[in-house]
């Protein structure tokens, strides 16, 4: 069954790869349809790459016999096989959706499945098994670990496919991360962080609101390194005003 579909996959391959190139060269596609095709040329490899690597890990799971391993190396496996399905079922998903938060929630199961390779390498190094089924099972095991790194690179995919993310949205992240009040519908960073001379409104001066006046990007990073300066200097200022001692 997997042979038969690995020819399906080919030829879908080539196929797939072939519309997405003349699209680009005889549309010259923008913005949305532009990262769309640029998408499915990335992702056609990867799911190609996937499916030779389940090919592997059936025809050598054939090849061991399970009192060949141990009880916790086929825990290990199991466990290990759980996670990869999940992985994919959660990218196939993103895929769908166009969830750019799959690739976070993903990357943390690859560090699990990164550990759950480590643990499985040392159980099959641990010299518990015979030496051909330990072979075979290490190769499993690395078939996994690319498994689940395909997954990953489709939920990155996936967030480039749905674009850039709003203004609003970058300010309700800054408010976040630098606890910031909110105002006006937006985030209220100091007017530093917008190329201004106060510190906002924290620090008593003067504030930008993301959504007055012109657009104006404003990341994440930049917010939180302007929230602390203004706190610090409303910490300056208390401090100040604090009777010396003595």
């Amino acid at each position: 069954m997997l042979a038969e579909r690995e020819q399906v996959i080919d030829a879908l391959y080539r196929e797939i790869e072939g519309l997405a190139v003349r699209a680009i060269l005889l549309q010259a596609p923008v913005a949305s349809d532009l990262r769309f095709l640029l998408s499915v040329l990335r992702v056609v490899p990867e799911l190609e790459r996937s499916h030779d690597l389940v090919m592997q890990i059936a025809s050598r799971a054939g090849c061991i016999r399970g009192e060949d391993l141990s009880p916790r190396c086929r825990g290990l496996v199991e466990r290990t096989g759980e996670l990869a399905s999940g992985m994919w079922r959660l990218a196939a998903d993103s895929w769908y959706r166009r969830d750019r938060t799959a690739a976070s929630a993903l990357g943390g199961r690859d560090e699990e499945m990164g550990e759950l390779h480590a643990s499985l390498t040392a159980e099959l190094a641990a010299g518990r098994m015979r030496l051909p089924a330990a072979m075979e099972m290490t190769l499993v095991a690395h078939c996994y670990g690319r498994l689940g790194a395909h997954a990953v690179n489709i939920a990155r995919r996936v967030a480039y496919l749905a674009g850039p993310r709003s203004r609003l949205a970058l300010a309700g992240d800054a408010a976040r991360l630098t606890g910031l009040p909110r105002g006006c519908g937006g985030a209220v960073v100091p007017s530093a962080a917008c190329g201004g001379v106060g510190l906002g409104e924290e620090a008593g001066g003067p504030s930008q609101c993301l959504s007055e006046g012109p657009p104006r990007e404003v990341g994440p990073v930049l917010a939180v390194r302007a929230g602390l300066a203004g706190r610090a200097a409303v910490r300056g200022r208390r401090g100040q005003g604090r009777p010396s001692p003595g």
